[in-house]
């Protein structure tokens, strides 16, 4: 099943929702152009991504192309800042690729409850 974005401006940040499977790299630099995209266009500099329902089955080689070419698009000097809530079994995955986009390309942090995902964006 491919992936579906739900998108909530909300006061102090972007609420993503998805929902499906990201196959691939292709997929995953898709949807991270979609949200890149977004917050440039509403103006946020703040984001939180719901991936407790998203499927991630790419792997790490793909998490560093993200993060490289998000560098390469100069997503560092743009100032922001991004809270993922995942689902339990999927932290192996979800940590790989945040350790890609903290060495890499911004400021980025991976959580299992939504409540401290949201604690840490707002600090």
């Amino acid at each position: 099943m491919p992936y579906s974005i739900q998108i909530t401006d909300t006061t102090h940040y972007l609420l993503v929702t998805v929902t499906g499977s990201l196959a691939n790299g292709k997929d995953l630099a898709d949807y991270a152009k979609t949200i890149l995209d977004e917050m440039i266009r509403r103006n946020q500099t703040r984001l939180l991504l719901d991936e407790t329902r998203l499927e991630p089955t790419f792997d790490a080689h793909d998490a560093v192309s993200l993060a490289e070419t998000l560098d390469m698009l100069n997503v560092p000097g743009l100032g922001l800042r991004a809270a993922i809530v995942c689902a339990p079994e999927n932290s192996e995955t979800t940590r790989a690729l945040e350790t890609a986009l903290r060495n890499r390309a911004m400021s980025y942090r991976a959580f299992e409850v939504e409540h401290e995902a949201e604690s840490w964006l707002l600090g």
